[in-house]
């Protein structure tokens, strides 16, 4: 079978998605699930994996170079020449002088350069993805009901259960309101998720986000609503 090439993926990550590089990383860890068997966490592990491993070749060029430059200075200080550029030199030294050639790395593949920066850049863009920030976490309490009837699951239950009963299959048996008030969808009551654009933009967001497919009739919905509100 063949193999998930890591570094291909990154390299286009950073040539052709380094503007929006968070969603490619999801997109590409859905890819190699679907097509490699790659679970979420195997796959940012060989992800971190890798950038440390690029970033430990640029670091040994720079502990190299260092390292010619005080033999440099020995020779100098044994003959009595001035070091000072030498020193200066070894003062301004820093990773990113040291790219590394991507002829090289991906066997003429790919052309120019890997930089220090382009791995931090790729560390920080995990680092946010396996850390998302609270606000992101934090959803209300009613928002998996929300998420039923964007993906059309309660508009079924409801022909054969009550709102009660759909209400207790998600764990959350006091917000049945929000089932029933949305079902009739009459009042602009704080329960009828249709009637709060705030609700629905929540909800269509994270579809979007996270690629859930949407049924017909919140899609109207939240359409109809969009429109009605620019028009104020």
């Amino acid at each position: 079978m063949e193999k998930y090439n890591y570094l291909d993926m990154l390299l286009t990550g950073l040539l052709e998605n380094r503007t929006d590089l968070n969603a490619y990383f999801i997109r590409s860890q859905k890819i190699a699930d679907r097509d490699f068997f790659i679970t979420e966490s195997s796959f940012y592990l060989n992800v971190n994996k890798l950038i440390s491993s690029l970033k430990k070749k640029i670091e040994y060029r720079l502990f190299e170079r260092k390292n010619e430059l005080y033999l440099i200075i020995d020779i100098k200080k044994s003959t009595n020449v001035n070091i000072k550029t030498t020193e200066d030199e070894i003062n301004s030294l820093h990773k990113n002088q040291f790219p590394l050639n991507l002829l090289m790395l991906t066997d003429n593949k790919y052309t120019g350069s890997l930089y220090y920066s382009d791995l931090n850049l790729l560390d920080e863009t995990i680092k946010s993805i396996l850390t998302p920030n609270k606000e992101k976490k934090t959803k209300p309490k009613w928002f998996p009901i929300g998420l039923g009837f964007a993906n059309g699951k309660i508009q079924k239950k409801i022909k054969t259960n009550s709102a009660r009963e759909i209400a207790k299959s998600y764990n959350l048996d006091a917000c049945h309101n929000y089932i029933s008030l949305t079902i009739s969808n009459h009042s602009k009551d704080p329960k009828n998720i249709y009637s709060d654009i705030d609700k629905l933009n929540l909800i269509y967001n994270h579809c979007i986000e996270n690629n859930v497919v949407m049924c017909d009739e919140f899609k109207n919905i939240y359409n109809d609503k969009v429109n009605e509100n620019s028009l104020k």
